[in-house]
């Protein structure tokens, strides 16, 4: 049966719009999004989940989004942009854009779009976690990585089971990121800008589990396959992003595109010449 999801209504809006759904033939649900989470599962297919119950959607289902009295205007970005990449129709465009400072965690759902391979993950917030505790614990295994927005790998951990994730998700400042494990000795920094590359280094970890170089990290000099190169341009345009550094697996599988790279372990290597590159592209 086709069915009209009403996301973050007040009590009012709910109440008739259920009526006028049901007189027009559809099913209704009323969705709170502070009570959802996204799930980008190992098919690389994702989902909306609300109260532990995944949305199982339709062509013919119809959608309204309701941004009132909703404070975490990056997760109904989030929701808005996977509605619309599905093809339903909905209102709120407004709701289609981000601040750049989130990009990190929105790009969870662009590269999604672009069909670009990610490690499955969870996007959720410590009251939705709470709400959905029961999904989420059946489709996720330990170790994993438990993210939040910031940079250098400051926000990155490795949990080990499940109190430890609770702890984690709880003392979450908001939205948070819970992603299998990817076993790994390294991994892959390519540097773009403009759809030009400009070269990669393999980022070989120390004695903890980040290839942050930051963190400890080693640079090595890395010859980059056309294949992966071609994953970090189309990353670059999915994100919007002109000059960045993609992070990804030998496989294939993007970690996340920094809008911002650090360049000085890449010149440790690479020698100089990125400023001079990307400022002499701009003029």
């Amino acid at each position: 049966m086709k069915t009209f999801y009403l996301i973050n209504p007040d009590r009012g809006f709910r109440e008739r719009s259920e009526r006028v759904a049901t007189e027009k033939g559809y099913g209704f649900m009323s969705i709170h999004l502070r009570d959802a989470i996204l799930h980008l599962d190992d098919a690389q297919d994702l989902h909306l989940v609300h109260k532990n119950t995944k949305l199982e959607l339709d062509s013919s289902d119809r959608f309204m989004l309701r941004a009132r009295g909703y404070k975490n205007n990056l997760f109904a970005t989030m929701v808005w942009n996977y509605l619309h990449a599905r093809g339903f129709v909905h209102d709120e465009q407004a709701k289609r854009h981000h601040n750049t400072e989130d990009q990190k965690i929105y790009s969870i759902v662009t590269l999604w779009v672009q069909g670009i391979q990610q490690d499955p993950t969870i996007v959720t917030t410590p009251r939705a976690f709470k709400k959905n505790e029961e999904y989420i614990l059946n489709n996720i295994s330990f170790p994993l990585v438990f993210k939040e927005n910031g940079s250098k790998g400051q926000q990155v951990k490795v949990i080990n089971g499940l109190e430890e994730l609770q702890i984690a998700v709880s003392s979450a400042q908001e939205i948070c990121l819970i992603q299998k494990w990817h076993e790994n000795k390294f991994d892959i920094r390519i540097l773009l800008h403009n759809n030009e590359y400009l070269g990669a280094i393999k980022r070989v970890r120390g004695s903890g589990f980040l290839n942050n170089i930051s963190q400890g990290a080693v640079a090595e000099k890395y010859n980059c396959s056309p294949e992966l190169i071609e994953i970090a341009k189309k990353a670059i345009r999915a994100v919007g992003v002109s000059f960045a550094g993609v992070d990804m697996f030998e496989d294939g599988t993007v970690i996340e595109v920094n809008s911002t790279p650090g360049y000085s372990g890449f010149e440790s290597v690479q020698g100089k010449g990125v400023i001079e590159r990307v400022v002499g592209n701009l003029l």
